[in-house]
């Protein structure tokens, strides 16, 4: 049955918490949770495939810089986004913004966070492997958690 992106995040957190036997920390999945609502919105209007780009563009910027102003990230932003073809509203650009302050107030290591993913995402799929009685859902579970983590990390890309 069709869930809400948020939802469906939260599954996915849940998941990776059950299979991987951790806890992911609340204000990460809030930034997790912010990233995903700020993408939809912006694909919604602008096209969810040069925004979730975008926003992948933007996350390898927030790895290699630290304490950087609103006006050098908006510099960073448009440029990114003329790359890619997208205009940006004040409104948009604001939405950007909030993100990235969120996620840098977390001193989010993002090199580690995509790796992080990876490795959820391949024990989450040995989990699958070794329980066959589960096997047939949770395959189908399974492919469309990766599509969304390949999205959502931009390993499809």
């Amino acid at each position: 049955f069709p869930v809400s992106g948020t939802a469906a995040l939260t599954g996915i957190i849940k998941a990776f918490e059950i299979a991987g036997d951790i806890t992911i920390d609340e204000d990460r999945k809030k930034v997790a949770n912010q990233e995903l609502v700020t993408t939809a919105e912006l694909g919604e209007k602008l096209g969810s495939e040069q925004v979730t780009e975008l926003i992948r563009r933007i996350k390898e910027k927030m790895a290699e810089t630290k304490n950087l102003s609103d006006e050098e990230w908006r510099t960073i932003i448009l440029q990114i986004a003329a790359d890619l073809n997208i205009t940006l509203s004040d409104q948009d650009m604001q939405k950007i913004l909030d993100f990235i302050r969120t996620a840098q107030n977390l001193d989010i290591d993002w090199q580690q966070v995509f790796q992080q993913g990876i490795q959820y995402a391949k024990e989450l799929g040995t989990w699958v492997q070794e329980n066959p009685e589960a096997k047939s859902f949770l395959q189908r579970l399974w492919d469309w958690i990766k599509g969304l983590i390949d999205q959502f990390f931009g390993l499809g890309q």
